[in-house]
């Protein structure tokens, strides 16, 4: 006798034959259905408190009085957006960004 996770049974046989005397709850089903209750309430707090992180964050970048704590507030918040600091590509040179720029000419041709 099975149904589905939430309201499982176990059978209980009559000792020698096949009849089903009474049906018993599984007993990890009581507990994995509390468990699930209490990862979701989790996952809402985190989702809810995460949304209230990021508007402090915003806040701080907009309201507060230190420089400083703008600047990383701001930091942050790109982070959080996936920007990040800038990679330079190829040579802080002129000397050889002109190389460069005349070989790139070359293939232009």
């Amino acid at each position: 006798m099975r149904t589905n996770n939430a309201t499982e049974t176990i059978p209980v046989y009559i000792k020698g034959t096949d009849k089903v005397l009474q049906a018993e709850p599984a007993p990890g089903n009581h507990l994995n259905s509390l468990k699930r209750e209490i990862i979701d309430a989790a996952r809402a707090a985190i989702q809810n408190a995460s949304t209230l992180a990021i508007e402090t964050i915003a806040d701080l970048m907009q309201n507060s009085e230190n420089d400083i704590c703008r600047l990383n507030a701001a930091k942050e918040i790109l982070t959080m957006a996936g920007i990040t600091k800038a990679q330079f590509i190829g040579s802080d040179s002129v000397e050889v960004l002109r190389k460069e720029r005349e070989q790139r000419a070359l293939w232009d041709i």
